[in-house]
């Protein structure tokens, strides 16, 4: 799988696109900011997108909707990754387009079971 990791902390994102390569096999970029990453999410086209919603350049939600924009965005499972979890964090994510949420540290083997999210399903997910 290409994934997309946008991750300014740099140990953190060392240690992430190391464990994603070497122990799940996924072909890995990373971007420290949201305009790093809206420049590579076009060349690199990646299948899945982690994305820290709290940027130096900017919150993760509005780079969310600035990615759903792009061609190759719209196709990507977009997941949002945050060492603060809030009251309605989830609700947020699915408003901005974020297929999932998860506190850091992931479990990235959970990254096969996660899927593309419609607006339809969205909307069933919230509703219920």
């Amino acid at each position: 799988m290409k994934v997309l990791l946008v991750e300014d902390h740099p140990g953190m994102a060392k240690v992430s696109c190391d464990l994603l390569r070497q122990r799940y096999g996924h072909e890995v970029q990373h971007a420290a900011t949201g305009q790093a990453a809206l420049a590579a999410i076009g060349e690199f086209d990646p299948d899945l997108v982690l994305l820290d919603l709290n940027l130096p350049d900017g919150h993760g939600y509005r780079l969310a909707e600035q990615i759903r924009q792009l061609p190759t965005g719209q196709r990507a499972i977009l997941v949002a990754l945050t060492a603060f979890a809030l009251t309605g964090d989830e609700d947020r994510s699915r408003a901005a387009g974020i297929d999932a949420h998860y506190r850091k540290p992931m479990d990235f083997a959970e990254l096969t079971q996660l899927k593309r999210l419609t607006p339809a399903t969205r909307s069933e997910q919230a509703a219920s």
